[in-house]
């Protein structure tokens, strides 16, 4: 904020937040003890208290607090897990084992139904880019994300189903039970913005999956993909 004003820049600020702000975050981590929050989550539920268990270097509430205390026209885009290429954090776990041709993976039992939203990562650059160029004055908050939030056995077996992999994804032994979904509503943006996914999602993935696959195999990353 200060080095915005010491530019003397005026115009409206798009800042990239994180769904991670939510006091459901803190919930399935144990780091709060806020009630059960429903889902979908949408912009003016619960908002963490305290710092995650990342602690206070990952503190995206307080810069969310600073810029809206410090600026009149800011647009805050709480985002999900977003997946794409060049990441693989996000497919590596399931799609590595179906690469090294197991049969069966096991989903850990308390993840198994957990609900997380997701979105491949040029429709959320497509997300920043209409809040930029909406230009709206005052204070707005979107969640960004898919309609759909998949169980994290739902996003296995949607890579299964996208790199070709037949096998089984089973539960391991252990309560299933789930206290706290991560799902996040994207209703209000798609409303007020017209936001809608402008690259599709299973090609995305296929495209981070077929990139995977073939740095695996020493292959190079093509810059600009």
């Amino acid at each position: 904020v200060a080095a915005l004003d010491a530019a003397g820049y005026r115009g409206p600020v798009v800042a990239c937040s994180s769904c991670d702000v939510y006091a459901a975050y803190g919930r399935i981590h144990g780091t709060e003890t806020a009630p059960r929050q429903p889902w979908p989550i949408t912009e003016d539920m619960a908002l963490r208290r305290v710092h995650g268990p990342e602690g206070a270097a990952y503190d995206k509430t307080a810069v969310e607090r600073i810029l809206r205390a410090g600026l009149g026209d800011v647009t805050v885009l709480r985002l999900p897990a977003i997946y794409g290429w060049p990441d693989r954090s996000r497919v590596a776990p399931y799609l590595d084992p179906m690469l090294d041709g197991e049969d069966r993976i096991t989903v850990p039992a308390h993840r198994f139904d957990f609900r997380f939203s997701r979105a491949l990562h040029r429709n959320v650059a497509h997300g920043v880019v209409l809040a930029a160029l909406a230009g709206q004055t005052g204070q707005h908050i979107y969640n960004v994300a898919e309609p759909e939030a998949p169980t994290e056995a739902g996003w296995a077996r949607r890579i299964a189903r996208v790199c070709g992999w037949r096998g089984e994804i089973v539960a391991a032994e252990g309560d299933r039970a789930v206290d706290q979904h991560l799902a996040i509503s994207s209703a209000k943006i798609r409303r007020e913005l017209a936001y809608s996914e402008i690259a599709d999602p299973d090609e995305g993935l296929a495209v981070a999956i077929a990139f995977h696959s073939f740095s695996r195999r020493g292959g190079t990353y093509v810059k600009g993909y």
